[in-house]
């Protein structure tokens, strides 16, 4: 809960926060407007990071973002001084390691929060990571970023976000470069069954619309705490996609639009989407390539798929013929040239990797949040199992021709999805009770529209209690 003094402080503040994003008053608004004042306390929640006052933990994730941005600055500067090669990579190592080791020694997921421990760890030991080693291979968003001013740069590295890739730079791979433009014709095109690419590119400046998005995983966030205590006891698939979209989906889209909007406020940065509506997907493909987390997909594009497809560790033009793979002129290898087109075998080795490393991350973060001392491989094998799956979609769609409508492929996918992760997804967050705690944190929050949703569901004689107000 947020104590009353950091609340009033917050309200004399929020006028002129960066992330206040008002809403017009107007008749028939009050709902929403009472749900921005709720959002603007789990805002104050989020952006203190949950620390309330336990300077204790605060001094923690300050030595962990002061650690963090002097090794992003001793990176770039290696970056500039040193010349792309085996050197560059190892000098970068031991921000690597520090980034993944700092947070894991500091912070305790079972006394400081899962979400919030689980989300620092993965930012800086993951995501910030592979921008990093992409960076010393002059690939990835740190090179796009490269002339950026220090601060908007340092934003890029640091933050879970995605800056938009449509308007390439020179120094961009020409994997990235040919991504990009798939991206920019996505809604000009039907679905490929291409495993890569930054999906759509959406431009919506608009302040109410942010709020909608954000209101709307909040919302849904309330609901699946409300809902989940009522439902049939043990694993089911109902509670399974409550927990995929209503916590997993809603809280890192939460995450995400609240860095997105502050980059978008305080930058000027012109940021791509991080989701795209992953329960309209039609495909595996569809899924992981163009709609679920693209910031961790940006990421693995540039780390992984793109220097084996290419060939080369280094990208741009200083990448040409390094690594023992062909020689490909940068201004001529783009997919839809059939000279540069990677090889199929290339392309599903790269597919296959990008899926074997996200399962490998998620393993070493879910041992980490939960005390694990040995991996189980559960995670690593549900993530591994959607390249042949991926693999399979392409094949069948190249030998049948055959496309169907999306009211038939939306619910094939959940299904396939939902019976894999209850193979290998759920299972060991259940015996963990990982599911529990990341419940029980979320409950502790005063989440918008939890009151009305509250009424709503007593009103529907769901036999759902009419909880009191939260303390």
């Amino acid at each position: 809960q947020v104590p009353d003094g950091v609340y009033a402080q917050h309200q004399h503040q929020r006028t002129s926060s960066p992330l206040h994003l008002p809403l017009p008053w107007r008749p028939g608004r009050l709902v929403l407007a009472e749900a921005q004042r709720d959002v603007t306390i789990v805002m104050a929640q989020w952006l203190s990071l949950g620390v309330g006052n336990d300077m204790d933990l605060q001094g923690k994730l300050t030595t962990i973002f002061a650690a963090a941005g002097a090794g992003l600055v001793f990176s770039r500067a290696v970056h500039a001084a040193v010349a792309p090669g085996p050197l560059r990579f190892l000098l970068f190592l031991p921000v690597v390691v520090l980034n993944c080791v700092l947070p894991a020694t500091l912070l305790d997921p079972f006394e400081e929060g899962v979400i919030l421990t689980g989300l620092v760890c993965a930012n800086f030991g993951w995501w910030c990571n592979f921008k990093l080693l992409a960076y010393s291979l002059d690939r990835g968003q740190l090179m796009r970023a490269q002339n950026s001013p220090l601060l908007v740069w340092l934003m890029v590295a640091a933050m879970p976000m995605r800056i938009d890739e449509n308007n390439q730079p020179a120094s961009a791979s020409p994997s990235e470069a040919a991504a990009a433009k798939e991206g920019s014709d996505y809604k000009k095109k039907k679905r490929s069954g291409s495993s890569v690419g930054p999906g759509p590119r959406v431009k919506d400046p608009s302040r109410r619309a942010w709020w909608t998005r954000f209101l709307g995983k909040l919302l849904m966030i309330s609901a699946a705490v409300l809902l989940e205590p009522h439902l049939p006891p043990g694993p089911n698939d109902l509670r399974h996609l409550i927990f995929a979209f209503g916590i997993i989906y809603a809280v890192l889209g939460c995450v995400f639009d609240v860095t997105a909007a502050f980059a978008a406020r305080a930058f000027g940065l012109t940021l791509a989407p991080h989701f795209d509506k992953p329960f309209l997907s039609t495909s595996a493909t569809d899924i992981w390539a163009r709609r679920w987390n693209l910031v961790v997909g940006t990421n693995l594009r540039d780390l992984v798929y793109a220097p084996i497809v290419e060939g080369r560790w280094l990208g741009g033009d200083a990448g040409a013929g390094v690594g023992g793979g062909p020689t490909v002129k940068a201004s001529t290898a783009v997919y839809g040239d059939p000279i540069a087109r990677p090889s199929a075998a290339r392309r599903l080795s790269a597919t296959t990797a990008c899926f074997l490393a996200s399962g490998l991350m998620h393993e070493v973060l879910i041992c980490w949040i939960t005390g694990r001392t040995a991996p189980t491989w559960e995670w690593t094998a549900y993530f591994t199992l959607q390249a042949p799956l991926v693999v399979f979609e392409r094949w069948v769609t190249r030998q049948t021709r055959v496309r169907f409508p999306a009211v038939v492929m939306i619910p094939v996918t959940m299904g396939v999805q939902l019976v894999l992760a209850r193979a290998f997804f759920f299972p060991p967050m259940v015996r963990t009770k990982l599911d529990e705690r990341v419940l029980e944190d979320l409950s502790k929050m005063r989440l918008p529209g939890m009151e009305l949703l509250k009424v709503n569901l007593g009103l529907l004689n769901l036999g759902l209690p009419i909880f009191g107000s939260p303390a």
